[in-house]
């Protein structure tokens, strides 16, 4: 359900971003006999830039570092303001505080490959309901934290995986 809905979600905006006109309906991207939740999802990403009134800049971006990671980032917006704005886009069922952490490292991986030129500040979670049309978006906090989180994952990550032994066995010789 999530895949086919990103997947329509990405050729509508990939379509706004082309032509620089707003596709009348995102239901003309969703594949005809699809479970009504994709359809729910897909209707919840439409409001979502409806309501916020954006403009979409970028769909599906590969960003990262290459000492690190990298991930795909699912959406730039420009603001009513000019200001940029991160999207990712969540079908899950539940929203985790580890996506916090996900988008806050793509906004930061974006940030390094463009040598700081593209920065945003504001980072939202939008939660596509797959039984409504109604999206829920959540403000990611706490930038700064939420990347050294990631860094420390990293690190526990190459620790757990460098091939070098964590213990050994404590022997005491008894003689008699």
């Amino acid at each position: 359900i999530g895949t086919i809905a990103h997947n329509a979600i990405e050729t509508y905006i990939n379509d706004w971003i082309v032509t620089d006109i707003r596709p009348a309906s995102i239901l003309t991207y969703v594949p005809e006999g699809v479970d009504p939740r994709v359809i729910a999802a897909c209707r919840c990403a439409e409001n979502a830039l409806t309501k916020r009134e954006v403009i979409p800049i970028a769909s599906e971006l590969l960003v990262g570092r290459e000492t690190l990671s990298a991930g795909t980032l699912d959406l730039l917006v420009m603001d009513k303001k000019g200001k940029l704005e991160l999207w990712d886009f969540k079908t899950s069922n539940n929203i985790d505080d580890f996506y916090a952490i996900q988008t806050v490292t793509y906004n930061r991986f974006l940030s390094y490959m463009t040598k700081a030129k593209l920065n945003c500040k504001t980072v939202l979670i939008i939660k596509l309901d797959k039984f409504s049309d109604k999206p829920k978006i959540y403000n990611v906090l706490g930038f700064g934290r939420a990347f050294r989180a990631f860094e420390a994952l990293c690190d526990i990550y190459d620790y757990m995986n460098d091939g070098e032994a964590k213990m050994i066995e404590d022997k005491i010789v008894i003689k008699i």
